[in-house]
């Protein structure tokens, strides 16, 4: 994020009643065979970083897409298969965005803002989404229909946001899979980071919180090599 987190108290109370993820399991085996992850090496102008991406099926009955209240915990520590940080935060630790978890909308937000609305086996990013369980804010849209977006700064992101390099997360979907996707250090531009994203295949892609925020996990291991951030919100995937 681009200021850091002076408190999470006043979300966190928000959503007790409705936060699905606390502290991490420490049962054996949990089935995260359907998650493929892959990495990469990318060049840029500053050195090389590492893409990581997280990938599940929508329609993998074993898997649900949420997005969560961490009630303060790391996205490692979290009681998911696997987790990303998610929107944009306020100085007071509240989300920039809509928040709607499990059907109770905790959060109007800016409601310029896009959203990425999740439910049983399916997935949106647009604007003003209705009908889905959870929602959550991002911005911009970097991706839509398979086409790169030319105007950034029309999704609400800064000149600041747009042009630092910086690490970046993503939430993308592609065909039947939905992907978690961040970069580390020394990090992308948006648009480096948009072109990246088209280039893997992305239809649809929703930026997440960049630089100190970004962190990604699978099973408790942390992917992205910085140390992770308090965020309140996360998008998780946790077994049905």
């Amino acid at each position: 994020m681009w200021l850091r987190i002076a408190s999470v108290a006043a979300l966190v109370a928000a959503v007790a009643a409705t936060a699905v993820l606390v502290a991490r399991r420490d049962e054996a085996g949990p089935d995260t065979s359907g998650i493929r992850l892959t990495r990469s090496t990318l060049s840029t102008p500053a050195g090389p970083a590492t893409l990581v991406r997280l990938a599940v099926r929508l329609d993998d009955s074993r898997y649900r897409v949420a997005a969560v209240a961490t009630d303060g915990a790391g996205i490692s520590q979290l009681d998911a298969l696997a987790a990303m940080n998610a929107d944009f935060y306020r100085q007071d630790g509240g989300t920039s965005g809509r928040l709607v978890i499990d059907g109770r909308e905790l959060a109007t937000g800016d409601g310029r803002e896009p959203n990425l609305g999740l439910d049983d086996g399916r997935a949106s990013i647009g604007r003003d989404l209705q009908g889905y369980r959870d929602v959550v804010s991002g911005k911009p849209i970097l991706i839509a229909d398979g086409r790169a977006l030319p105007r950034l700064r029309l999704g609400g992101v800064t000149s600041f946001q747009l042009y630092t390099r910086a690490p970046r997360a993503a939430v993308v979907l592609a065909g039947d899979e939905l992907w978690l996707v961040a970069v580390g250090k020394p990090g992308l531009t948006l648009r480096e980071w948009q072109h990246r994203l088209l280039r893997l295949g992305a239809r649809w892609a929703l930026n997440m919180d960049g630089g100190p925020s970004v962190s990604l996990a699978l099973d408790g291991r942390p992917l992205v090599d910085q140390p992770e951030q308090d965020v309140p919100v996360a998008i998780a995937i946790v077994a049905r």
